[in-house]
C-alpha cells in the first residue's frame, strides 16, 4: 500500500477561528491550506491569520470593482468576490505574486491525484459536504499501485486501485457531521469523495483549483 500525503506535518488552518465570517470562509481558508501544503510561499501581515488577510483582500474595493465589471451576475445574485471561483483564483494569485491557482471546471480524479503525486501540489475542490456547499483541499491518497508516485501522466494512475483520498477540511471532520472541528487529514473512500464532488450533468468532472509552483 502506498500513501502520498503532501500536508503531513505541515500547518493546518481552520476557518472556525476566523475573525471574519467563520462559517463562510471555507474558500479563503482552503486556499491557504492548499498553499501551505504545496510549499508555495506568500506574504501576509505579521500577527494576522493568513486566511484573514486573503479574506480582507477579497472584500476590498478592488475585488468588488473587478467582480462588478467581470461578473455582474454574481453581484445581482448577492455573492461576495470570494464566492466566485475565478475571482478566488485571482485573489490567490495576487497574494502569491504569480499564477499559483488555476481554476478548472473539467478536472478528473486522476488529474487531481496526479497533481499531488507528480507536482506535490494540492488541489481544492468544491462539493456538497454541507447543505450550502463547501471547499476542501485534496492533499493525498492511498493506493495499491506501488509505483503511483512515478506516473508520467494522469492516465497512468490506476483509479480502481486507489483506496482513500485524503483531504484537509477547513471546517472539520465530515464523518462526524462536523462535530469534530479537526479536519486535518480526513480519509475519504473514493466513492464517497466522487459522490460529494461530482458535478451535475457530468459526474466524471470536478470543479477544481490546481495549485502550481513557479
Amino acid at each position: 500500500m502506498k500513501t502520498i500525503n503532501i500536508s503531513k506535518d505541515k500547518e493546518y488552518q481552520t476557518q472556525r477561528d476566523n475573525p471574519t465570517d467563520p462559517h463562510g470562509t471555507c474558500n479563503t481558508t482552503a486556499s491557504i491550506n492548499a498553499l501551505l501544503s504545496s510549499g508555495i510561499r506568500f506574504n501576509y501581515p505579521f500577527g494576522m491569520q493568513p486566511e484573514e488577510h486573503l479574506t480582507r483582500f477579497m472584500e476590498s474595493p478592488e475585488s468588488w470593482e473587478k467582480m462588478r465589471k467581470e461578473y455582474p451576475w454574481a453581484v445581482t445574485q448577492g455573492y461576495h468576490p470570494r464566492h466566485v471561483h475565478d475571482m478566488l483564483a485571482w485573489g490567490v494569485n495576487r497574494l502569491v505574486g504569480r499564477t499559483a491557482d488555476i481554476f478548472r471546471v473539467d478536472a478528473s480524479i486522476q488529474e487531481i491525484l496526479f497533481n499531488i503525486a507528480a507536482a506535490q501540489c494540492a488541489v481544492n475542490v468544491c462539493g456538497r459536504f454541507t447543505s450550502y456547499g463547501h471547499i476542501v483541499t485534496v492533499v493525498g491518497f492511498t493506493s495499491e499501485q506501488d509505483d503511483v508516485d512515478a506516473c508520467q501522466e494522469p492516465g497512468d494512475i490506476d483509479l480502481p486501485r486507489v483506496i482513500k483520498i485524503i483531504i484537509d477540511d477547513p471546517y472539520g471532520n465530515y464523518f462526524s457531521k462536523y462535530q469534530n472541528p479537526d479536519g486535518n487529514n480526513v480519509y475519504f473512500p473514493v466513492a464517497d469523495f466522487n459522490f460529494l464532488t461530482r458535478e451535475y450533468g457530468d459526474h466524471s468532472k470536478k470543479w477544481a483549483h490546481f495549485f502550481v509552483r513557479g
